[in-house]
């Protein structure tokens, strides 16, 4: 057993003062301007405390049990809701100990059956919400003599004496299992889930111009991610050959439980963006259903494909959107849930290029054949898209450079004659992204199947016999050669670069290409 106690705090004060030189002089600051001149400080103080406690029991390694607590306080809250407490428990039992698994299931070595839950918080939100009173600062306002400010008052922000922590529960079971000689099969598998309640938000609320102050943050927002995982793990020996084989994998999925937003206004935009018990990785799109192939097709065809603009921006290889409401025109109201982003954990939005993907799984293989040795990872991912940024779509955006790929596009025969023959290609013509927004909305031209397979390391290295090395005094000579990244299977465009890529937030397509690396080498022991 073990019990703590822990506390932090943090004080900082700053001041800074400047006075700007008329004409050179001394570096005094009392020799410098009285008129142009600058103050600046700040003062802050922060204070946390955390009482922890722990507790182990473990009867003949037979059942086990553990019981973890966390009771922490946070200067940022209300007194009355201040601490948070967070229990933890996880039990086991070793069945394989049980005489009824050894006297009749002698080919289980272990057998472990184990389930957890826990809970942990965050005190996130801006400090001293609840404290109510006019506030003061540095901002110049009110004007109490013709050309001379004072410091600004500021009249009261509305409070919530109610924020507190937002909570994590999480919940896990699963079990081990190791059977036959010398752990030739073991498998392993958890599922579990994760909510997180409390999350911050501000509640969507309509405020008259005149009301003088904003909403302050509450716990309101809650989302769930959940999944299961499993390895399998098989060594044998054929003669003289050893071998081990292991497949691990991991399928989740994350969605919104609660989600503060506004009435919706039609059936349409309640069921496209109601986010409650929904994965938060659908991206919507419009569905193609053709190409036009004419400058007539263009001008007959009654969909406007620009909105109310009309069909003035369309060019033969442009995609045709369906017009899934029927009212003549392609709007976001025409879109559909056509594809999978990567998971995320913010509950508020998603970054669908750098989340992670729904499964993902690994492969290991290892193998000995007298002085032969051999290993290889193989990993992959599956289930999700990436979008082709405006660098990708456009060939010379922004003044640089154009992929190759972009090459096989519509094109007109001779350029300089609008009336000569189009060419068919793959992409739509090439044009500003102003001159045609129609070209960028979201489809299965630009979105693409980011599921991959990929070679990651792979090594081969020999041995070179004792009894060969034992007149040169050297203990041990082992030649490798070993690759990473050798070979990927994946979409054709997202190979050029990099399916696991990801550039952050904005999601630019700024990304070299993975990189393969072939080392040969060796290791001598004297």
């Amino acid at each position: 057993a073990m019990v703590l106690f822990e506390q932090r705090k943090n004080d900082y004060s700053s001041l800074s003062a400047k006075r700007y030189y008329d004409f050179y002089t001394n570096d005094v600051i009392d020799q410098g301007s009285l008129v142009n001149q600058e103050t600046g400080g700040n003062v802050s103080e922060a204070t946390n405390e955390s009482f922890v406690g722990r507790f182990n029991y473990d009867y003949k390694q037979k059942y086990l049990a553990e019981f973890i607590f966390r009771n922490d306080g946070s200067y940022r809250y209300n007194p009355d809701h201040r601490w948070g407490f967070f229990p933890g428990v996880s039990l086991g039992w070793r069945a394989s100990e049980e005489n009824f698994v050894k006297n009749n299931l002698n080919f289980i070595k272990n057998l472990k059956l184990r389930a957890s839950y826990g809970e942990t918080g965050e005190d996130a939100g801006n400090p001293f919400q609840y404290v109510e009173g006019y506030q003061t600062g540095s901002l110049k306002g009110y004007e109490f003599v013709d050309g001379t400010y004072t410091n600004a008052i500021l009249s009261p922000s509305l409070v919530n004496l109610n924020l507190t922590w937002y909570h994590v529960k999480t919940y896990d079971a699963g079990f081990d299992l190791d059977m036959f000689k010398d752990g030739m099969l073991s498998l392993a598998f958890d599922v579990y889930r994760r909510d997180r309640a409390g999350l911050l938000a501000t509640r969507y609320l309509s405020l008259p111009n005149t009301f003088g102050a904003s909403l302050p943050q509450e716990n309101l927002n809650s989302d769930r991610v959940q999944g299961f995982d499993f390895s399998i793990n098989h060594r044998g020996k054929i003669g003289e050959f050893k071998y081990a084989v292991g497949l691990n994998m991991n399928i989740s999925q994350s969605m919104n439980l609660y989600l503060e937003q506004g009435p919706f206004q039609s059936s349409y935009s309640n069921w496209k963006n109601t986010n409650a018990y929904r994965n938060k990785n659908v991206v919507w799109g419009y569905d193609i259903i053709g190409q036009f192939q004419s400058w007539d097709q263009i001008r007959n065809y009654p969909v406007y494909m620009d909105g109310s603009s009309g069909n003035i921006a369309q060019l033969p290889g442009d995609p045709i959107y369906r017009d899934v409401n029927g009212d003549g025109m392609i709007t976001p109201d025409d879109q559909l849930p056509l594809f999978r982003g990567g998971q995320t954990t913010n509950g508020n939005s998603a970054d669908y290029n750098s989340g992670q993907p729904p499964l993902q799984y690994g492969i290991n293989l290892s193998g000995e054949w007298k002085n032969w040795d051999f290993n290889a990872l193989i990993q992959g991912a599956a289930l999700y898209t990436i979008n082709l940024g405006t660098e990708w779509q456009t060939p010379l955006y922004s003044d640089r450079s154009a992929p190759e790929y972009l090459l096989d596009r519509w094109h007109l025969s001779d350029p300089a004659n609008n009336d000569s023959p189009w060419i068919p290609g793959y992409f739509p013509a090439s044009r500003s992204p102003l001159d045609a927004p129609s070209l960028r909305f979201t489809n299965d031209i630009y979105r693409r199947d980011a599921s991959y397979v990929r070679l990651k390391n792979i090594e081969v290295g020999y041995t070179i016999p004792k009894k060969v090395l034992s007149k040169a005094n050297i203990d041990r000579f082992r030649i490798y050669v070993n690759a990473t990244n050798l070979y990927t299977s994946t979409d054709k465009i997202l190979k050029m670069f990099d399916p696991e890529r990801g550039e952050g937030d904005w999601g630019g397509n700024y990304a070299y290409p993975i990189v393969k690396t072939i080392n040969f080498g060796l290791n001598v022991t004297f």
